[in-house]
Parts: structure tokens; sequence; C-alpha cells
């Protein structure tokens, strides 16, 4: 299942000790955060970007061609 696999990449990520972030939203469905209208995609899409950001990665809006 989804979240045994998420929980198993978490821990091999912490055994190398490789920067990670898990984060876990209890009773939602899988790929919950591609609906934007649910409070908790919006607190995901957040911590994503404060997460990269935290890295050095800029969040850029994605400009056509």
């Amino acid at each position: 299942m989804v979240l045994e696999d998420s929980r198993r990449l978490e821990q091999a990520l912490a055994a190398l000790g490789a920067r990670h972030q898990a984060r876990y939203y209890e009773r939602e469905i899988h790929a919950f955060h591609a609906f934007v209208f649910r409070p908790n995609a919006r607190r995901y899409w957040a911590s994503a970007f404060e997460f990269l950001a935290s890295h050095g990665v800029a969040a850029r809006a994605a400009a056509p061609g």
C-alpha cells in the first residue's frame, strides 16, 4: 500500500542521511493534493514549497512554451 511504501521510503532516506521530510495526512485519499480546494491539499503544497525553499529551490510559475 501507499502508506507502507511511504514509511519504508522515509526510513531508507533517514538511514542514508538524506534530507527529507515526511508528512502524513490522516483520512485523506491517494493524490488528495491534486484537489486544491481541500484544506489539507493547501497545507500539503505550503509545506512542499517551504521544504523546497529551505533547500534553496525557488518556486516559479510554469511559463508556456
